[in-house]
């Protein structure tokens, strides 16, 4: 019996073109059977590949790619988790992540640790945030939450997870953290012997789902691992892009930035900026404009100064901002006011929130 082929080796048997196939009644999206994994490829099939697709994002702006094994990475109470389930809300449901596109598809949220219960009042808040009605939206199958960890070094620990996955198809799974998935594992971030078959685990559930896989994992305490993930140094060699999750300052007014790194199919360093916002249940991030976030840094009597020249408005003159600081009685009771005010000017041209051409000043408040 003669072996099944691929659309494209049928046709070059046939001696036409894809187009005729399709003619012919045939569908041409995929292959007759599947691709050997070892198979060469021909130039024709190259060059009819699909571009990398994002799942939020794109190459300028990478946060998530299609098809692919990512890592969201940062210290204890970093933002990890928020982020990657607001990430994985937004997908499900095809909504904007702040303000950037998504493709929407079913996803399964894989988390091991800090309780069921507190796991819905983060979905409430997004629910909150996005107008979704909570039990239309968690019935629906396209949020799937799962609350025991993977044992992903052994075959048998995968096949259990993909055989629980009925809402099909995927476009991506969450496994949150990789500590808890190691451990169930049998081993920890620093063994070999479980790391690499735990990559191997999540490469299967990729490649039998057709979707990305994000794992969540914690960096270490010393001020030598703040950028690295825990685990073997062989690790960002094995994913396709990374989000470092890093907080800036506590209480209320603390800042989180998420910084695109490690990537394989765009540039490093794209960043964004949120801060968690009360959204009845819990608290959910909200996007911290770039100059906001550089203000909030600054010392109170520069953050006046910037108020200042916020209420002359953009265009204003040096002069006329000058003449209202002190008209508005800053510094006034120092000897020194010139040098205050050189200082106050600097670090805010420094701080990248102000821009000075000639005699002109604008402001950067986008």
């Amino acid at each position: 019996m003669k072996p099944k082929c691929t659309n494209v080796e049928l046709a070059e048997l046939l001696g036409v073109s894809l187009e005729d196939l399709k003619d012919r009644g045939w569908s041409v999206d995929a292959p007759l059977v599947p691709r050997h994994k070892f198979q060469e490829w021909t130039y024709d099939e190259l060059i009819d590949l699909p571009d990398s697709q994002w799942l939020a994002g794109d190459e300028e702006r990478p946060v998530l790619i299609a098809n692919g094994l990512w890592l969201n990475y940062g210290l204890f109470k970093g933002g990890k988790t928020y982020r990657s389930m607001e990430l994985a809300f937004c997908i499900a449901f095809g909504l904007e992540f702040h303000g950037l596109p998504v493709t929407q598809g079913n996803v399964a949220y894989v988390i091991a640790e800090g309780g069921t219960k507190r796991h819905l009042k983060r979905l409430l808040a997004l629910c909150e945030k996005y107008k979704l009605d909570p039990a239309e939206a968690l019935n629906s199958g396209k949020f799937n939450l799962i609350t025991t960890a993977v044992n992903l070094a052994e075959a048998k620990g995968v096949d259990e997870l993909l055989g629980q996955l009925r809402h099909h198809p995927y476009v991506a799974v969450w496994l949150d953290t990789w500590a808890r998935m190691l451990s169930a594992s049998g081993g920890h971030d620093s063994d070999p012997d479980t790391v690499g078959p735990a990559i191997r685990g999540c490469d299967r559930i990729r490649e039998a789902l057709d979707c990305t896989v994000t794992i969540v994992a914690h960096i270490g305490w010393s001020p030598a691992a703040q950028e690295r993930p825990k685990g073997l140094v062989d690790l960002p060699g094995a994913i396709d892009g990374a989000t470092y999750c890093l907080k800036e300052g506590e209480g209320p007014n603390a800042c989180f930035r998420f910084k695109s790194v490690y990537q394989r199919h765009a540039a490093d360093g794209y960043e964004q900026l949120a801060k968690l916002q009360e959204f009845g249940a819990d608290r959910v991030f909200v996007s911290a404009p770039r100059h906001e976030v550089a203000i909030e840094k600054l010392p109170a009597d520069v953050r006046r100064c910037y108020a200042i020249l916020q209420g002359l408005g953009d265009g204003a003159t040096v002069d006329q901002w000058r003449d209202a600081v002190k008209a508005g009685g800053l510094w006034s009771d120092v000897k020194n006011w010139r040098d205050k005010w050189k200082r106050a000017k600097a670090a805010l041209l420094t701080a990248g929130v102000i821009d000075i051409a000639g005699e002109c000043v604008s402001l950067h408040d986008q």
